[in-house]
Order: C-alpha cells, then structure tokens, then sequence
C-alpha cells in the first residue's frame, strides 16, 4: 500500500476531482493498488484513500502531455518541480474516497509510535492502514 504525503493545496485538488495525476520524481515500486493521502503542513492528518490506478516513468515533454490538463500545476511548476532531470513519473490516483473524520498526526502516532509522514511516499501494510486509520475515520465517501 502506498502512502503519499501530498501538500494541502493538491490534495483540494484531488478531492475536488481537478487532479487525477500526483507527480513524483522518482518511481515507487508499485503500479497499482490501494493507497493513503496524507496532507502536509499545515493540516498534517490522513485525509483520504485511493487507487493507483498505473504509474508513468517517461520523459518530460511526453509527461507533460499526458497530465497538463489533470495534474493541476502549470508548466512553469512541472518544469520547476522536475528541473535537472529527464524523466518524471505520473501516479494516477483513482477510486479517491475522503474520509468522514481525517485522523490527526497526533492520533497516528498514538497507534503507531514513531510514526514520521513520509518527504514524499513510503509504503504501508495493510495492517499498519488498519492501524492508522481505526474506526474513527470511518465511513469514507467518494471525492466529487
């Protein structure tokens, strides 16, 4: 299961349904499955699942062309984000569910001590999920 710590100004995004591809710049060693949404500074707390639903590695110019329209960056971010390298890769989040009650940093270590969010991803077993979450983030709607 993968876990992605994504700032609060994206994960708006993905929940409003305007982005359906997170960018990386390095590939995680999955290509599809469940996954977590973590929200950065300064909400900090899990807010939603997802499906990856494929993971693109290709070079920038063809990248670009795949997710300009559902990564909600300009080109001038994509290309600021991605400087220095080549290639970039395109998760593409679907199935995105919010949770009803988001679980605080503070809680996920109260289940998980120790707990540091990922810079950018990190996986989780589905046990370490169940962990997180409890039951107080259930139940889960769908992001629009």
């Amino acid at each position: 299961m993968l876990l992605l710590s994504i700032h609060p100004r994206y994960v708006d995004a993905i929940l409003a349904g305007d982005k359906q591809f997170e960018l990386r710049r390095r590939k995680p060693k999955i290509e599809e499955g469940p996954g977590l949404i973590y929200s950065t500074s300064p909400r900090m707390e899990l807010a939603a699942t997802f499906q990856v639903a494929s993971v693109t590695r290709a070079p920038l110019k063809k990248l670009w062309q795949l997710v300009r329209e559902s990564a909600s960056v300009t080109r001038w971010e994509f290309d600021s984000y991605f400087h220095g390298l080549d290639t970039g890769v395109a998760i593409h989040l679907d199935d995105v569910a919010v949770l009803n009650t988001p679980v605080p940093l503070q809680v996920i270590r109260e289940h998980w001590p120790g707990f540091q969010p990922p810079q950018g991803f990190r996986y989780v077993t589905p046990d370490d999920a169940a962990r997180i979450l409890g039951s107080r983030a259930l139940p889960i709607r769908k992001a629009a």
